[in-house]
């Protein structure tokens, strides 16, 4: 295993944070579409009574996590290309994880149990179990590069839960791009901090 490790200063930090913030925006108002797509087919938000709104749950869970995972995974690699080399699946696995995770997640999630929708709910679903799964894949892509990756897979998880958290806590109608920026930016402190001191 070729391990790297490269020199960088504050400014890795800043490109870090902003990419979050803005992958997040993006991807996250992207994502959106999801719950339009889920509500087109059938779905009663968090209730699972059928096939097809089990079905409809899938496809818009499917959707969304396309674009959550897929948005700040782009962002992320445009700055860690500079400095690790073969992680060109990094957006790619990241964004088909994230999808899968919640359209098999969602709806048996929800099936399993009669959830009050509140900002705990929103950080577990949309945050922790998408977070979890994205941190593994983007974790086995860089072991190859890095000799933490199996403590990227941790530090990530717990960043997208709590930027998802942040956007739960905080959002509101037409405050959607200002909840979504605050959320990236959580996220990448908490990964950035981590990052930075891993290859400085």
């Amino acid at each position: 295993m070729q391990v790297q490790r490269i020199d960088v200063d504050v400014t890795f930090l800043g490109q870090w944070l902003v990419a979050n913030a803005i992958g997040l925006v993006v991807g996250g108002m992207l994502a959106i579409t999801g719950f339009v797509v889920g509500e087109a087919l059938g779905a009663d938000e968090f209730t699972i009574n059928s096939v097809q709104t089990a079905t409809a749950t899938a496809a818009g869970g499917a959707v969304f996590g396309l674009f959550l995972g897929g948005g700040p995974s782009l962002a992320q690699y445009l700055v860690l290309r500079r400095y690790l080399d073969g992680i060109d699946r990094y957006v790619p696995a990241t964004a088909v994880a994230a999808a899968l995770t919640l359209a098999v997640g969602l709806p048996l999630g929800f099936w399993l149990i009669p959830w009050e929708v509140n900002a705990l709910v929103i950080a577990l679903f949309f945050g922790l179990l998408p977070g979890m799964v994205m941190g593994l894949v983007q974790g086995r892509i860089l072991r190859s590069e890095v000799s933490w990756a199996a403590m990227w897979a941790f530090i990530s998880a717990i960043a997208f839960t709590a930027g998802i958290l942040v956007v739960a806590l905080i959002s509101a109608e037409g405050q959607e791009i200002v909840a979504f920026g605050a959320g990236g930016l959580t996220m990448g402190l908490i990964s950035g901090v981590y990052l930075w001191q891993q290859l400085r």
